[in-house]
């Protein structure tokens, strides 16, 4: 058996590095103010896959990230946005203006409709990772079709 690739991170990274190349980055985020039961258990907070801080428009940036798009993803990044603001790691960010992003391989008209409704940017990013991530998902299915 080859090597477990994480596609989605890897799409993530390369989206990042070419449109923020010299911003400010964090990957697999935890956003929400840290509650006494969580240094406890370590699991209330919620998991955000990127945020940037883009220091020439003055905003963070809040990205989720899929290969296929997924609806679900859309109210992760609303919880996300309204649990930036009481993130301790990022107290001094928590006034600026918070942008959005869900990130996937594909268009979806309806995901894409619910985006705006939602005030989302929804934005297709295909590479050579996120096209070999694809043709994995299909032998995926064509293996298990039986």
């Amino acid at each position: 058996m080859g090597e477990r690739k994480n596609y989605e991170d890897m799409i993530l990274y390369n989206y990042i590095k070419k449109r923020w190349p010299n911003c400010l980055q964090w990957r697999k985020v935890r956003l929400g103010p840290i509650w006494r039961e969580e240094i406890l258990y370590k699991m209330l907070r919620r998991w955000a896959d990127a945020v940037v801080y883009d220091d020439k428009k003055n905003e963070v940036i809040i990205i989720e990230a899929d290969i296929r798009p997924d609806p679900g993803a859309l109210s992760k990044l609303v919880m996300y946005k309204s649990l930036f603001k009481d993130t301790p790691e990022f107290e001094k960010l928590k006034d600026k203006p918070i942008r959005l992003i869900y990130l996937t391989t594909m268009f979806d008209q309806k995901v894409a409709e619910m985006a705006k409704t939602l005030m989302i940017d929804y934005e297709v990013y295909v590479s050579e990772v996120s096209s070999e991530a694809l043709e994995h998902i299909a032998t995926l299915k064509e293996r298990y079709k039986a």
